[in-house]
């Protein structure tokens, strides 16, 4: 009898920070999930807690039997009785991660540190890289965006600190790092853009998302109306209504693209109650979303993912943000002219809308030649890493 010995010596890398609720974290996952295939002859492996079987299944997915919350973390053990179990379970356990990449995209921050759970959840979070360098297995922190750290800083630096390389997306995320971790070797401190550029997006099956082909989308983003001051979410509905009713004016289609959830579906249905007609679309996942953004002439978004997806096709974009990844976003793509405050009102949308179709052809190029260089840097992000598992010992898969 042949037995395929790949099996047997197959490695396997744990995926954390991603999931399928969020369509950015979902798009991360999907991009880790390949590269991990591609570059590492590696199995992609996420926990049991995110998702569900049919999700895992449907991606590749083999699935960690661990549960960070009951801190149950399995290592196979040493008695006969549990290798038999072991062996009979569809599962993998912590004694067969090999690697851990982290794609958090943005978890560590005073953003979600402002109440004691809050900071006590960040530090369980880091504590979890703890545990694999201490069973030896190397973590990578894949490009996110990082800081401030006035609240959050003992977290990120356990996070930093128990991580091979530690990938910022930014100079401002690059700086608040060096700052809490002025030990730590510049060499294990590197930038990269968002990783999931170089992920194609996916044609949606479904007719009624077909039919939104072409059309501009405004993608909201609840955190905007949320972390603003009082009156500001009012003032964040009439930006969006404004950009709307300008895009009608110029006889283009516009419709709302649901990017995660609930809570951002409640703003596009408050956006419906005040211009009328306002057709809402959810895509299965975030690869279709990606898809319909590709096919815009123009998007309005305030979805970090949302404009990655769009940016990274040429698709001119303007961007509403609420932290600092946003700029930095729009100078990776040689596009900072279109960062606008989310809370200016509608006044603005028809000169911004003027200005994004007659440079429409100068901008799209600009933004298209950008999107080659941010495919490039990510993908030598990748080359870095699989150097620095082949250091270690882990080589492709053959």
């Amino acid at each position: 009898m042949n037995i395929d010995n790949s099996l047997t010596s197959r490695k396997n890398v744990l995926i954390t920070g991603g999931g399928f609720t969020n369509q950015g974290g979902f798009l991360m996952l999907v991009a880790a999930a390949t590269e991990i295939r591609e570059r590492l002859g590696a199995q992609p492996v996420i926990e049991i807690q995110h998702g569900t079987q049919r999700d895992r299944t449907w991606l590749g997915l083999d699935t960690l039997l661990g549960v960070q919350k009951v801190r149950f973390r399995p290592t196979g053990g040493k008695r006969d009785w549990a290798k038999r179990v072991k062996n009979r379970l569809p599962f993998v356990w912590g004694s067969d991660i090999d690697a851990v990449v982290d794609v958090s995209g943005f978890a560590f921050g005073d953003q979600w540190a402002e109440t004691r759970q809050f900071r006590r959840a960040l530090l369980r979070r880091a504590n979890y890289f703890t545990y694999w360098k201490r069973h030896g297995v190397p973590v990578y922190l894949l490009p996110q965006a990082f800081g401030p750290f006035e609240l959050s800083a003992d977290a990120a630096k356990v996070a930093a600190e128990n991580s091979r390389l530690v990938f910022a997306r930014d100079e401002d995320s690059f700086r608040y790092l060096q700052t809490i971790n002025s030990g730590l070797p510049s060499s294990r401190l590197r930038k990269s853009p968002d990783f999931t550029v170089l992920l194609p997006g996916y044609r949606p099956t479904d007719s009624r998302v077909l039919a939104f082909e072409g059309a501009v989308p405004i993608v909201p983003n609840w955190n905007i109306a949320e972390r603003g001051t009082r009156g500001q979410s009012t003032a964040y509905l009439d930006t969006l209504e404004g950009y709307v009713r300008a895009i009608r004016d110029r006889g283009e289609r516009v419709y709302g693209l649901c990017h995660e959830g609930r809570r951002d579906r409640e703003l596009l249905e408050q956006i419906r109650g005040r211009v009328k007609e306002f057709d809402i679309v959810t895509p299965r996942n975030g690869l279709e979303s990606k898809w319909l953004l590709g096919t815009a002439p123009v998007v309005v978004a305030g979805r970090y993912h949302a404009l990655v997806s769009a940016l990274a096709q040429g698709v001119p974009s303007v961007i509403h943000g609420w932290s600092h990844k946003y700029k930095w976003l729009a100078e990776d793509f040689g596009a900072s002219e279109l960062v606008q405050d989310p809370f200016a009102g509608g006044a603005i949308a028809s000169e911004t809308l003027d200005y994004m179709f007659a440079a429409n052809s100068d901008l799209r190029n600009r933004i298209a030649q950008s999107a080659i260089a941010r495919k490039g840097d990510a993908a030598r992000m990748w080359e870095v890493i699989v150097d620095d598992l082949s250091s270690i010992g882990m080589s492709k898969n053959t």
